[in-house]
């Protein structure tokens, strides 16, 4: 299978829309709350709350979440290129969390499983473009 590096390219920048996406509460909401005043500190907590559970259920309703929506790209089953089912999309997600940042790029860019990441490979899915 040859890379497909327009794929490749939207599938990145999606992962950065949803790290974004996902920082935005904690970073303009709740940090400059707590520095005004320390009594909204408990908003800190429900901010760490909101980033696993958007994790967990970013692309599992819709196989899209916003990143991928933007981008206009989906997860789909590797076997039958149905839409992923919620099960299988949660299945998938530890990879986000625990590959972060650095390795997610570097497995996309460097793995012998063309166009999948970490999670793809093990949930047995793939990211395909919307049509």
């Amino acid at each position: 299978m040859k890379r497909d590096w327009n794929l490749l390219l939207r599938w990145l920048l999606s992962f950065v829309i949803d790290c974004v996406v996902m920082f935005m509460p904690m970073v303009f909401i709740v940090i400059p709350l707590v520095s005004y005043d320390e009594r909204f500190w408990p908003l800190v907590i429900l901010a760490a709350l909101f980033m696993p559970l958007y994790i967990a259920t970013r692309d599992g309703f819709t196989g899209a979440g916003i990143g991928k929506k933007i981008m206009g790209i989906h997860v789909v089953d590797a076997r039958t290129n149905l839409p992923v089912s919620f099960k299988k999309n949660v299945h998938r997600q530890p990879y986000f969390f625990s590959t972060s940042l650095i390795t997610t790029p570097l497995w996309a860019l460097f793995a012998k499983k063309n166009n999948r990441g970490a999670g793809d490979v093990v949930a047995g899915t793939k990211v395909v473009r919307k049509k």
